[in-house]
Order: C-alpha cells, then structure tokens, then sequence
C-alpha cells in the first residue's frame, strides 16, 4: 500500500476547501451555506418541530415523527464524533413535511 503525504491548502468556513499533494491540487470541495428552502417552506426553530403533527399509520405507511428523525441524525453524527456546529430546520404543508 502506498500512502500519500495530503496536506490542506487552505480551508474558508462552509465555503471551500482544497487538497493538496507533492504534485498539486486534488481536488476541492465547496460546500453550500445556508438553508434552501423549497417553495411553499419556512424556516422554524427546532421547538416548532417538535411540536408539528405527526399523521396515523395506515396498513401500508408508518409515519415517523421529525423530532424522532432530527434526534436519529444527531446521534448517528455524534457516535461518529461528528460534531453539529449549526442547525437550521424547515416546514411546509402546515407543518405536514419537514
């Protein structure tokens, strides 16, 4: 196996990050900032989740509520010690979809 010597190059918060090796640039990553919302959503804070309504099961569909699924995410991320700096969260259809 062969390993390789990376180094950062350089690193600006949530917008762009280059790796480098002995013969230049790898590749970058940009990442997006901010929260896109799709038409018809707003932004909430994480009580208003929470609190949204969460449909009956029916014989072929189980719904699971958001908070269970914002709860899932952040601890999946934090036995991988991922740390979450900033949370945005989002609504639409009266709170029917996150």
């Amino acid at each position: 196996m062969t390993y390789v010597d990376l180094k950062v190059l350089f690193a600006i918060p949530l917008f762009l990050l280059a790796i480098i090796d002995a013969d230049g640039i790898l590749f970058t990553v940009m990442a997006m900032t901010g929260l896109m919302l799709h038409c018809g959503a707003s932004q909430v804070p994480y009580e208003q989740v929470e609190q949204s309504y969460t449909p009956d099961s029916t014989n072929t569909w189980t719904p699971v509520p958001h908070s269970r699924l914002v709860t899932e995410v952040r601890s999946h991320l934090d036995r991988a010690n991922i740390t979450v700096k900033e949370e945005s969260h989002a609504l639409t259809h009266d709170g029917g979809r996150y």
